[in-house]
C-alpha cells in the first residue's frame, strides 16, 4: 500500500510539473488557451492511465502471492488427504481465487484501453504541436516561382501595370480576386489579380482582406477548412440594401464553433485585429451595395463562397452585423 500511495505521489508530481512547464510555455510563446488546454490535458490523463495501471499490477501481484502461499499450506496437508478441486476448496482458496480472475481482467481492459488510446493520444498532440507553429510562425510571401500549396498565403497586392488598368475589371475578375490565388502556380489566379486591383474600392477591399486573412491564420483559422451553411441569395441582397434585424441572423452561417470562438477571443484582445476586421467589413459591405443588383445569383453566391466572403461571414457572425 505505501508503494502505492508513492507510485500515485509521483505520477501526481509530474502531472503538475508538466502543467507548470505547459503553461510557462504557453504564456511565452502566446498561445491559445484551447491549445494550451489541450496540450496539457492529454499528457495528465495519459499520467493518470498508468498510475491506474500500476495499482492494478501491485494489487495483481498482492493477490498472486495470497495464492501461492494457500497452494503451499494446502501442500504440507498429509499425503492422504483428498486431492483439492475447484468444487472442493475452502471458501478462503475460492474467494482469493475469483479476486485475482476479477483483477486480471481489470488488468487487462486497462492495458486494451492505453493501447488503443495511444494512436488517438499521438495524433492529438501532432495536431497541437502542428497548429502551435502555425500560430507562432509567419506564414511566408508567395511568389509566383515558388510552389505552394492551397490556403491563405500573403499575396503581392501591387499595383497593376500600365496595360492591365487600362480598362475597368470584370466582375469575374473581381469574384477571382476575391478568393485569392489557389497557389504561387495559379497564374490565371494572379491575372486576375492584378486586373482587379485596377478598380481603387476593390483593391482597398482585397488589401483589407489580405490582412484579416493573416492574421486569422495567426490562430490558425483558415477560410479553405471553414464550410458555412447554405444562405439564401435573396437575403443577401436584402442585406446589400441595408436590411438588418432577426431575419437577417441567418446569413451567420457559420458552424465551425472552434473558429468563432478564437476569433471572438481575438477581437476583444487585439486592437490591431479588431481594426483591420472593422475596416475589412465596411470595404466588403460597400462591394456588395455598389454591385450586388448587377451580379447575378450565380455571382453573389460566388462572392460569399470566396476566401474573402468566408472571411466576413465569420467576422459578421462574432459581431453580429447581421442583427
Amino acid at each position: 500500500m505505501a508503494r502505492l500511495k508513492g507510485r500515485w505521489g509521483l505520477a501526481l508530481l509530474a502531472a503538475l510539473a508538466w502543467t507548470v512547464l505547459a503553461i510557462l510555455v504557453a504564456r511565452s510563446e502566446g498561445l491559445s488557451l484551447l491549445v494550451t488546454l489541450v496540450a496539457i490535458l492529454v499528457p495528465v490523463l495519459l499520467i493518470a492511465m498508468l498510475g491506474k495501471l500500476a495499482q492494478d499490477i501491485e494489487t495483481f501481484r498482492e493477490d498472486s502471492a495470497d495464492l501461492v502461499d494457500l497452494l503451499d499450506e494446502m501442500q504440507e496437508r498429509k499425503s492422504g488427504a483428498p486431492k483439492v478441486t475447484a468444487d472442493s476448496a475452502s471458501p478462503a482458496f475460492q474467494e482469493t481465487l475469483n479476486k485475482l480472475i476479477e483483477r486480471q481482467n481489470l488488468t487487462d481492459r486497462a492495458l486494451k484501453a492505453l493501447l488503443e488510446g495511444r494512436e488517438a493520444d499521438r495524433t492529438t498532440l501532432q495536431e497541437v504541436a502542428q497548429n502551435t507553429a502555425r500560430a507562432t510562425t509567419p506564414r511566408p510571401t508567395v511568389k509566383p516561382a515558388a510552389s505552394g500549396v492551397p490556403g491563405q498565403p500573403t499575396l503581392p497586392l501591387e499595383a497593376p501595370a500600365a496595360d492591365e488598368s487600362a480598362a475597368a475589371p470584370g466582375m469575374p475578375d473581381i469574384l477571382r480576386a476575391l478568393n485569392f490565388p489557389a497557389d504561387a502556380d495559379d497564374t490565371a489566379g494572379f491575372r486576375a489579380m492584378r486586373r482587379a486591383m485596377a478598380d481603387r474600392p476593390v483593391a482597398q477591399l482585397l488589401r483589407a482582406a489580405e490582412d484579416v486573412l493573416n492574421l486569422l491564420a495567426q490562430d490558425g483559422i483558415y477560410t479553405d477548412d471553414i464550410e458555412p451553411s447554405p444562405t439564401d441569395v435573396a437575403l443577401w441582397r436584402r442585406f446589400a440594401h441595408g436590411e438588418r434585424g432577426e431575419e437577417m441572423a441567418a446569413l451567420a452561417g457559420m458552424t465551425d464553433t472552434s473558429a468563432l470562438a478564437l476569433t471572438r477571443a481575438r477581437m476583444r484582445q487585439d486592437e490591431v485585429m479588431r481594426d483591420a476586421a472593422l475596416h475589412f467589413m465596411r470595404r466588403f459591405d460597400l462591394m456588395l451595395r455598389d454591385r450586388a443588383d448587377d451580379m447575378t445569383d450565380g455571382e453573389v453566391e460566388r462572392a460569399i463562397d470566396s476566401r474573402s466572403g468566408r472571411a466576413f461571414m465569420l467576422i459578421a457572425a462574432v459581431t453580429g452585423t447581421f442583427e
